[in-house]
């Protein structure tokens, strides 16, 4: 059970009927009915899945301020990623129910981000260029190029605790 978190004996509340029977048979029929009152159970469930929740926002709200400094950052080569803005404006963390999904709409991001080779205004006559790699995503997440990396996990465990004190 979560630390400061705990069922007592009064809030369990069993509660028991007895009855018995004896029949003229001499058959005897004793019967007892036990319940139990599950309402701290519930409450202990609901406690859980808020505690859960938070894990996963406060997880969500880590990781979006962890790739917004990687995007702003220079980089080991001195490029900086954001020239317009438009790649940070196209990036989103969702939380949605137990899942957090990093989306990027910019059309230009996987290759900002895993590097490769363009022909400048599609032009067949020009000399190709290369971009170098900026994976920010992974900066973010394993530390690299300047960023110092998150422990999701500490973030996640943290916060869920924080719900129980």
């Amino acid at each position: 059970m979560a630390k400061g978190f705990k069922l007592t004996k009064s809030e369990l509340k069993l509660t028991q009927n007895r009855k018995y029977t004896a029949e003229a048979s001499g058959r005897f029929s004793p019967r007892i009915t036990v319940k139990a009152d599950i309402t701290n159970a519930k409450r202990l469930v609901s406690k859980v899945d808020e505690a859960l929740m938070a894990g996963m926002a406060e997880v969500a709200a880590v990781l979006d301020d962890a790739l917004i400094d990687a995007i702003r950052s220079k980089w080991p080569n001195g490029d900086d990623i954001v020239e317009t803005g438009n790649l940070l404006d196209s990036s989103s963390v969702v939380l949605s129910g137990n899942t957090i999904e990093v989306i990027n709409t910019a059309p230009y991001a996987k290759l900002i981000h895993f590097g490769g080779y363009i022909t400048p205004y599609g032009n067949p006559f020009a000399e190709r260029i290369y971009i170098p790699p900026r994976p920010w995503v992974t900066a973010a997440l394993e530390g690299s190029s300047g960023q110092p990396g998150i422990d999701l996990a500490a973030i996640y465990e943290a916060a869920f605790r924080k719900v129980f004190r």
